[in-house]
């Protein structure tokens, strides 16, 4: 599993590195694509992913849940290329990924395999749960669902499809800016146990958190906006456990 804040940051440097180590100059062609797909699943009777509780039962749709992949690739050798998704999920899984990558086996044979294809969540504390892998979380939402597992591989494998039909040659940038007012550290007692040269680190950005929010651009050839994978440090519990 993966929690966003480290996943993204990740992608986030790996592709800053591509972008700096290939070669020096902006506007540095890539193959890149982009793609959307639903993976909202059972919103009713069906345990909720995020808070642990035995009462905590779906009634409706507040918004619909997505996956968006993002594939870079190598111009001259299309092969040689990543693929990054981010899906509104609590975390990325074991099952999940398993259930992706055996569909992609199907689809594309070994152009993305388990090297090359990377599957994080948001973190998400609002959506069904009764999809991961592991025993914990499927005892706090009474077993496993194979509905909301089945929504969710099927939905990150579309937005895999779209992202690949969609493959261009393109251009990446990469954006910084403080965004103020949106994250707080829920815990600032424990945060003041950390060292201070840590602490000191984000005095100048807001103080307990890190208010720095990173924005990796995807163009076409004519400069068409295709989409956007961006990082800022929270944890998105918009609703409540009631």
């Amino acid at each position: 599993m993966f929690h966003l804040r480290y996943a993204i940051a990740t992608f986030t440097v790996i592709l800053y590195i591509l972008c700096t180590a290939r070669a020096q100059t902006r506007g540095d062609k890539y193959l890149i694509g982009v793609g959307k797909a639903d993976v909202t699943g059972p919103v009713v009777e069906i345990g909720m992913m995020g808070y642990a509780s035995l009462d905590q039962k779906g009634t409706g749709l507040r918004q619909r849940l997505f996956s968006r992949a993002f594939i870079v690739g190598d111009v001259n050798h299309p092969n040689d290329s990543f693929v990054y998704v981010i899906a509104d999920l609590q975390s990325g899984d074991t099952a999940i990924r398993n259930g992706v990558m055996e569909k992609l086996q199907a689809l594309y044979g070994g152009l993305y395999t388990r090297s090359n294809v990377a599957i994080v969540g948001t973190h998400s504390h609002s959506g069904p749960g009764a999809w991961l892998n592991y025993l914990l979380p499927q005892v706090t939402t009474l077993g496993f669902d194979s509905q909301s597992y089945t929504a969710i591989v099927e939905g990150i494998v579309s937005s895999i499809q779209r992202a690949h039909e969609s493959l261009t040659p393109g251009y990446l940038s990469l954006s910084k800016g403080l965004i103020q007012d949106a994250n707080i550290n829920r815990s600032p007692y424990a945060y003041e146990a950390n060292p201070q040269r840590e602490r000191a680190s984000y005095e100048g950005i807001g103080g307990q958190v890190d208010k720095e929010m990173t924005v990796l651009s995807f163009e076409d050839e004519s400069g068409m906006p295709m989409g956007l994978a961006s990082k800022l440090v929270s944890c998105p519990r918009n609703f409540s456990i009631q």
